[in-house]
């Protein structure tokens, strides 16, 4: 680096007439240099393009003393994010006493540091614990007490569990009932009774409307035809765990219809193909494949977004 301290000739040489040492005409001429400033000098550091010392010499060029170049050192070194110590947090990774002190890194103090690192616990545990309950390793008690434990005022728990608990469901007698959803069913398919009248009676037997509504699009639905795309197979799926009270994402009506045309352009195309009709001639058939395949995908795709 000698290169930029030392003064050239035409600096050097008029200074020694003046009386100017070398050693000041290479201090004149190196601070002639514009520098970089702390941020350039924490991005190279970063990348390690340059070391410790050569950071503190930066610093020294600029006046600080080595007890401030110590600590502007520091301050090089990024403090993890808030998602990266809640999901930290979330596996353990680190202890309590490691989430107060990134928080306190991050500029949090007195009672908003002790509010962060509450909010952090609870919102970790709260999922996980709803999880555990139906999962039948806690009660509904125990995920009461770990809240309130955890710190979460006792209106707030009991407005939270309402949210994913839901009461308890009357009694049902699995022998007879069983034998009258099938007449139920029955009846909804040989058209006896509506399929809205039969989403009553089911719910009059102790089912709930999203159990009714699977048991008839299952059994009713079977018996006339399996699905035949993706994303029908997706809702029965996604409906079954909804009546059974899990998170569910079941597709739009859209994009089972998107589906569906899809999959009926594919089938005329492939017909058209076993009768012997001339390439030239599906251009017609592909268009309409080649239509319905953007249309499937853009929906498919801003679904799946949405429910990430």
């Amino acid at each position: 680096l000698r290169e930029f301290y030392d003064a050239p000739s035409w600096i050097a040489e008029p200074f020694a007439l003046l009386g100017v040492t070398g050693e000041w005409a290479n201090k004149y001429w190196f601070s002639h240099w514009v520098q970089p400033g702390r941020f350039e000098l924490g991005e190279m550091h970063r990348r390690e393009l340059i070391d410790d010392d050569a950071v503190k010499l930066a610093y020294r060029t600029m006046g600080y003393s080595p007890f401030w170049q110590d600590l502007l050192l520091e301050l090089v070194k990024a403090v993890p994010t808030r998602v990266d110590v809640r999901r930290w947090w979330d596996m353990r990774t680190i202890d309590e006493a490691k989430l107060r002190d990134i928080y306190h890194r991050q500029g949090y103090y007195g009672e908003d540091l002790d509010l962060y690192v509450l909010w952090t616990k609870v919102y970790v545990a709260f999922p996980d614990l709803i999880a555990r309950w139906k999962n039948g390793w806690l009660t509904e008690d125990d995920v009461r007490n770990e809240l309130k434990t955890l710190g979460m005022p006792d209106d707030r728990v009991e407005e939270m569990i309402q949210t994913k608990i839901k009461p308890a469901q009357p009694e049902r007698v699995e022998g007879e009932r069983d034998l009258t959803k099938a007449e139920v069913y029955a009846g909804v398919k040989k058209e006896v009774i509506s399929w809205d009248e039969g989403l009553e009676l089911l719910q009059d037997m102790g089912y709930d409307a999203e159990e009714a509504e699977f048991i008839l699009e299952v059994r009713v639905g079977v018996a006339e035809g399996s699905p035949d795309t993706f994303t029908e197979f997706k809702r029965w799926t996604q409906g079954y765990r909804k009546a059974m009270g899990l998170e569910a994402k079941i597709p739009p009506a859209e994009l089972i219809a998107a589906g569906k045309a899809l999959k009926e352009a594919e089938t005329a195309r492939k017909e058209a193909i076993d009768k012997g009709i001339k390439e030239e001639k599906l251009a017609p058939y592909e268009k309409a494949v080649s239509d319905a395949q953007y249309r499937y995908r853009q929906l498919l795709t801003k679904w799946k977004e949405e429910t990430k």
